[in-house]
């Protein structure tokens, strides 16, 4: 396997969630499933700028850009998930 990990199931029914996804939301979704995702059920719904899978350096270079755009250096990306809970 390598530095890949293995994308599958949850290992056991708790790790199985139902999000919600506000109204608002779903025509960007929607445009970026369009856009970036393959028509396979298991396209990643995130990719890096390769077109490959989103790798770790990756996601927390654009998080740090996204950081320094914004003047807020002291959010932290485990942040969203409590504000999207929040919202």
């Amino acid at each position: 396997m390598g530095m890949w990990r293995k994308i599958g199931p949850p290992k056991t029914e708790a790790g199985r969630r139902i999000i919600s996804i506000p109204p608002h939301i779903l025509p960007s979704l929607e445009r970026h499933l369009r856009a970036f995702v393959g028509p396979e059920p298991t396209s990643p719904l995130l990719t890096g700028p390769k077109g490959d899978r989103l790798r770790r350096h990756a996601l927390n270079a654009a998080w740090r850009t996204a950081l320094a755009n914004l003047l807020r250096p002291e959010i932290h990306f485990h942040d969203l998930r409590g504000a999207g809970l929040t919202w």
